[in-house]
Parts: structure tokens; sequence; C-alpha cells
């Protein structure tokens, strides 16, 4: 049979176009639906009302060429929670760079966490807001 969960959190947000630092966190400023994760749009962190897995799926766009860029779940501090799951893209020669994927990550209730991201230059880059989204849910 189906199982149903009307109550397991998530949050869908994205961002607006902006003027972006690597190794910084990632300017998601806009909530297009949530429930139970609550995230501030101001400090670009949230925190989840369950310890447990959460599943992250997104893409962060930059209108630049990179060698590389990715984006990584960190903690309240900007530590990366696994160094060995960067959601990492190369470039290509084009007018964007583009890190798109999914992960898994163990996060605690109450606890604050945010989307960083890296790139092979370090410079400042033009951010694609209507390419640059996370959708995050409760796995388990």
């Amino acid at each position: 049979g189906q199982v149903a969960q009307p109550a397991l959190p998530y949050a869908m947000v994205n961002a607006s176009d902006a003027t972006v630092t690597p190794n910084d966190v990632v300017p998601f400023n806009n909530v297009v639906s949530s429930r139970g994760i609550v995230w501030d749009t101001s400090a670009y962190s949230f925190t989840v009302p369950v310890t447990g897995i959460y599943s992250f799926s997104g893409n962060v766009l930059l209108n630049a060429n990179r060698d590389y860029v990715f984006w990584a779940v960190a903690d309240g501090s900007g530590s990366i929670l696994q160094g060995s799951k960067l959601v990492i893209a190369h470039g290509a020669s084009a007018s964007f760079t583009s890190a798109s994927g999914s992960c898994l990550a163990s996060l605690k209730a109450s606890s604050s966490y945010k989307i960083i991201f890296n790139d092979s230059t370090g410079s400042s880059v033009s951010m694609s807001g209507t390419q640059t989204f996370m959708d995050i849910h409760l796995v388990g």
C-alpha cells in the first residue's frame, strides 16, 4: 500500500541574481515552500525540526567559465559536514559553470546549517538566481 507522510519536513528554496564570493554561503533568500525546516533568508541558514538523514538536491549556476565549482552542506560555522560529499562540476569553456546534484547528510535538530560553494578562482562572480536552487527533505 501507499505510505502517507503528511508531516515530512522539507524545504524548497532558491536565490536571486547576485554577485557572490566563493568559499561562502549560497544566498538562498526565497523560500518557495517549507514545512518544519526553518530558513533564515537573511543569514541564508536553516534548522531542521528532527534529527535524521536529509536528502539535498540542488544546483548552483555561476555566470562565468570556471575550471570547477562545487556546493556542500556545512554547519553553522561554515565547516563542510563531509568533505567527500562535494557536489562538483568541471567547466567546459562555456559562459557559465553549474554544479548540479544531490547528497545525503546527517543533521541534528535545532542546529544551524547552510549551503556553501566554492570555485577554481576565488574571485567574485555573478550567480544566476533562476537556476540556483535547493530542495531538502527528511528521508530517515
